[in-house]
């Protein structure tokens, strides 16, 4: 919460040496690493997490959205739909909406994005959401 990244992911590596296999620490471990925009390190740690525990919907979030800014949108696409089923969420919701639009999936992506503005029309992600759904549309129209 303070900013103080290396330090963070000093700690978490030190827990995951000891603690290989608790995947709390992994996905901890992996957030870290995407906080501080290495996702080439934060992947494989959020990966071990989903295979330790693929019921935590946070790990599977994580990894959708390392998967995601790799250029991996089919593979983005299973683990936040994953995600979304364990918990539904509206950073889930947008995640899923991008990798939609990236993969081509148009309908999908505007009906996710949809679903974010509609939810909380107010806040940041709902505003964004709104205008990448009115920028969807617009490109159907001239299709």
């Amino acid at each position: 919460r303070e900013g103080r990244l290396r330090e963070a992911v000093a700690t978490y590596l030190r827990a995951a040496a000891a603690a290989p296999d608790e995947s709390i620490i992994l996905v901890a471990l992996g957030t870290a690493y995407l906080q501080a925009d290495d996702l080439a390190s934060a992947r494989p740690h959020l990966a071990k997490a989903v295979a330790l525990d693929q019921r935590y919907y946070y790990s599977r979030m994580g990894l959708g959205y390392a998967h995601l800014q790799q250029g991996g949108a089919a593979a983005a696409i299973v683990e936040l739909e994953e995600s979304l089923r364990l918990l539904p969420t509206q950073r889930a919701a947008f995640l899923l909406a991008e990798a939609y639009e990236k993969a081509g999936k148009a309908s999908a992506a505007r009906e996710f994005y949809r679903a974010v503005a509609d939810a909380d029309s107010r806040s940041k992600l709902g505003k964004f959401a709104a205008e990448r759904q009115r920028l969807l549309e617009g490109k159907n129209e001239l299709e």
